[in-house]
């Protein structure tokens, strides 16, 4: 993980990679894994555009993670939102674009992670061997998250 920085150096980390780069070598970080943000998960929108917008930013982080293999591993990202999509962009993920797995939000809409829709997601990344980073984004500690017991999210 880098450490913290400045928004303009933030900024600059997330496209700049000799810059990225530069500061891992600075502060002894061998590898570094790469994935989006909790924003552009766009759990929201229709599932098609969803997956357009996936795939755009997978086939990115995969030329970077190419351009850097050594020092970048990348996460991707899916549209949970529609898990059969889901399923077919984390084969997609793991077996065209060579990541280690993906990375999901805490919840989908009104779906926490154990909602029986997503099961067929979580099977295909067990079968796949897939590692899924959860991401906690939009969380709140009433309503449905209520039975879990989470403030240090």
């Amino acid at each position: 993980c880098v450490p913290a920085v400045g928004v303009a150096d933030s900024e600059q980390l997330a496209v700049a990679h000799h810059l990225r780069l530069a500061e891992m070598d600075a502060t002894g970080v061998d590898v570094q894994a790469l994935s989006t943000v909790p924003v552009m998960f766009s759990y929201w929108a229709k599932p098609e555009d969803t997956l357009d917008l996936c795939r755009i930013i997978n086939d990115d982080l995969a030329r970077t993670v190419k351009k850097h293999p050594t020092r970048f591993v990348g996460l991707g990202t899916v549209p949970l939102q529609a898990p059969e999509l889901a399923v077919e962009e984390l084969r997609r993920c793991v077996g065209e674009l060579g990541f280690p797995g993906v990375q999901i939000g805490s919840h989908v809409g009104d779906w926490n992670l154990d909602a029986p829709e997503l099961r067929p997601f979580f099977a295909a990344a067990e079968e796949l061997g897939a590692a899924l980073f959860v991401h906690p984004w939009d969380m709140q500690l009433d309503g449905r998250m209520s039975k879990y017991w989470l403030p240090w999210l």
